[in-house]
């Protein structure tokens, strides 16, 4: 099974607290697949990035595999220069990356 959390507006120090609970709770019971949807996110730094890197790790403790998908603009740039979208961008998401850059 899947569960698909889609994000909006911008993730930073402001939300990151209410985000982690969030992805806490999508992880009680732990679904087969987490998935971030960010195509309506504009914003995303290092506390969101940093953030989302801990649902990953929690996620695999407990058997779930987090990615994400639709990442643009910024947000896309934000995940390609800090590596994670390597680690996390799933790859039925990979072409509609490039198609929004």
């Amino acid at each position: 099974d899947e569960v698909i959390i889609a994000l909006g507006g911008e993730v930073d120090l402001n939300v990151e607290a209410a985000l982690a609970e969030l992805l806490d709770s999508a992880l009680d019971p732990p679904p087969a697949k987490l998935v971030l949807d960010l195509a309506q996110l504009t914003f995303i730094d290092s506390t969101g990035i940093r953030c989302v890197l801990n649902a990953s790790r929690q996620s695999s403790s407990v058997g779930c595999r987090l990615v994400v998908r639709h990442p643009k603009g910024t947000v896309l740039r934000v995940f390609e220069v800090s590596g994670v979208d390597a680690l996390l961008l799933d790859n039925d998401a990979a072409g509609d990356a490039a198609k929004h850059r």
